[in-house]
């Protein structure tokens, strides 16, 4: 499946968890469970799918944490014309940047705010007449 957004059975997985129904928080969960498949199925096909071995190599090697009928869908789209269109061109659109995001896990928000309360901080010490 390469999109979880065509899932009809998306409502009766998310009452499964009990969270506040709040829209933003809402927005939040589904982003997230989006980032999380998005880099499980990027890990898969690093770690197992070879494009010069047919579809019928990959689906006696099957990982061990894939369902059968998943993995069948995962490869037989890896392997299709689109598939392997979409993959050319995320590479050339990655090969294009040209600076990359090292900053971890705090937001830009986040440094921002930590900068200037160290600069606030000297400013304030150096005006302190000790």
């Amino acid at each position: 499946m390469a999109s979880w957004h065509h899932c009809s059975q998306l409502g009766s997985k998310l009452s499964k968890f009990d969270y506040p129904r709040i829209p933003a928080m809402e927005k939040w969960i589904l982003h997230s469970i989006n980032s999380k498949w998005r880099n499980w199925k990027s890990n898969l096909k690093a770690a197992h799918y070879d494009s010069s071995q047919p579809l019928s190599y990959h689906l006696k090697h099957l990982p061990e944490r894939v369902r059968r009928d998943q993995w069948k869908n995962l490869v037989a789209f890896w392997s299709s014309k689109e598939g392997k269109k979409l993959s050319n061109i995320n590479k050339a659109n990655r090969a294009k940047q040209k600076i990359r995001h090292t900053l971890g896990k705090k937001s830009f928000a986040r440094i921002t705010a930590e900068k200037q309360a160290l600069s606030h901080d000297a400013s304030n010490s150096m005006n302190c007449l000790c």
